[in-house]
């Protein structure tokens, strides 16, 4: 859920109705804005968009297009969805140069009560792993 100031109106992720709402308290209105209802990933306009159980969302202004950037987090697709609040369409950014991390487990780490991260096959990152007992 996200407090929209300039546009005083609160977005609402409906994850399993894979839509985002919009709560205008002072019109005392709430109605769909993004999503066509189905569990896909397709960019587009607020209708012809889908999302799939989106469960985050935040806004930040956008000078450069004077508008509100509002970004949605597109949990079972698996990304970052953002849309300009007034033109309404949904764009998936691409990520670029982001490390693949391997989750590395031996019998030394495991007997070690260690987890390891790598990012490459000699720089190791030794994480501890927590105590639940």
């Amino acid at each position: 859920m996200a407090f929209i100031q300039k546009k005083n109106v609160i977005a609402v992720t409906d994850t399993y109705n894979h839509k985002i709402k919009v709560i205008d308290p002072f019109n005392n209105e709430i109605f769909s804005w993004l999503g066509n209802g189905h569990a896909t990933l397709i960019d587009g306009q607020t209708f012809e968009c889908s999302l799939n159980e989106p469960s985050g969302i935040d806004s930040v202004y956008d000078e450069a297009a004077d508008d509100i950037k509002v970004f949605i987090a597109d949990c079972n697709n698996h990304c970052i969805r953002y849309v300009h609040y007034d033109t309404g369409f949904v764009h998936t950014p691409v990520i670029k140069d982001v490390p693949k991390v391997e989750l590395i487990t031996d019998g030394a780490s495991t007997a070690a009560n260690t987890t390891h991260l790598s990012k490459k096959s000699d720089e190791k990152i030794e994480i501890p792993k927590l105590d639940r007992s």
